[in-house]
């Protein structure tokens, strides 16, 4: 009997669920990265254990906590893995919030026209019982014409043929006016332009000239230097004509180049 009882004990403790009932994985992942933060800090502050030893047991004690965490919670009744991702369930959440729109949409354009209905027929009455009340203050009949106004709506009509040849005119003048001052604008253009095309051209001359006056100036200085040279070269040559022995023997003898320019050689020791 009591073999029975511990047996039934036991079965219920296996049956009842001791596993945290979460909606979403979201807030599970938040909370379990606030804590391995927390854990991250705790290993920084091990002074004294080398820094390869503290990666791999910071990394081991996450690794551990992640899965203890996601064994020991059900997500909507379903464990971790079997439970779908928080973007399905926004995405079926979504889907349907919007079939619940559409619904709704559809209930009130079946419900709306109805309800206006009674309000626009008795607004439709009101108006045609307004109309019913409408009577015409003068009848047609009581009208009396008025000779003085009657004249003038006569004179209006008969001058008005010649105030619409006055307004055709006054349009044409205005045209004419306007083509008359645009052609005005483009001679004047015109005139600028060639204006501006004399100055250019008298400036290129003025250019022309100057540079001209400037090579002639130069061209006689070159003609003075040459002069100059040439009248001292001959002055030298003049000079020298006495004392040349080249001269002196072309002039006395009409003898070939070779013996006047023997007559320089030194004569030769006897």
């Amino acid at each position: 009997m009591e073999a029975e009882s511990t047996e039934t004990l036991r079965n219920d403790e296996t049956s009842q669920e001791y596993r945290v009932q979460v909606s979403t994985k979201k807030a599970v992942v938040e909370q379990m990265n606030k804590y391995k933060e927390v854990l991250k800090m705790v290993m920084e502050g091990q002074a004294a254990v080398p820094e390869e030893t503290k990666r791999l047991l910071l990394q081991e004690l996450l690794t551990n906590f992640e899965a203890a965490v996601q064994d020991n919670v059900l997500v909507n009744g379903q464990t971790w893995d079997e439970a779908p991702e928080d973007e399905e369930d926004e995405a079926i959440a979504l889907e349907t919030l919007l079939d619940d729109t559409i619904v709704e949409t559809s209930r009130r354009r079946r419900r709306f026209p109805k309800e206006i209905l009674p309000h626009v027929v008795r607004s439709l009455k009101a108006e045609r019982k307004l109309m019913g009340l409408y009577e015409q203050a003068v009848k047609p009949e009581q009208v009396t014409r008025d000779p003085e106004q009657e004249s003038i709506m006569s004179s209006l009509s008969a001058a008005a043929p010649g105030m619409v040849k006055q307004a055709i005119q006054v349009i044409k003048s205005s045209d004419d006016e306007d083509r008359r001052l645009k052609k005005r604008e483009k001679n004047r253009v015109a005139a600028q332009r060639s204006r501006k095309r004399q100055t250019q051209r008298a400036d290129l001359l003025h250019e022309t000239f100057e540079y001209l006056q400037r090579r002639n100036s130069q061209l006689r200085r070159e003609v003075d230097s040459l002069s100059e040279e040439r009248r001292r070269l001959s002055e030298a040559l003049r000079t020298h004509e006495p004392f040349c022995p080249i001269m002196h023997c072309s002039s006395a003898s009409s003898v070939p180049l070779n013996n006047a320019i023997s007559c320089l050689q030194p004569a030769s020791v006897q």
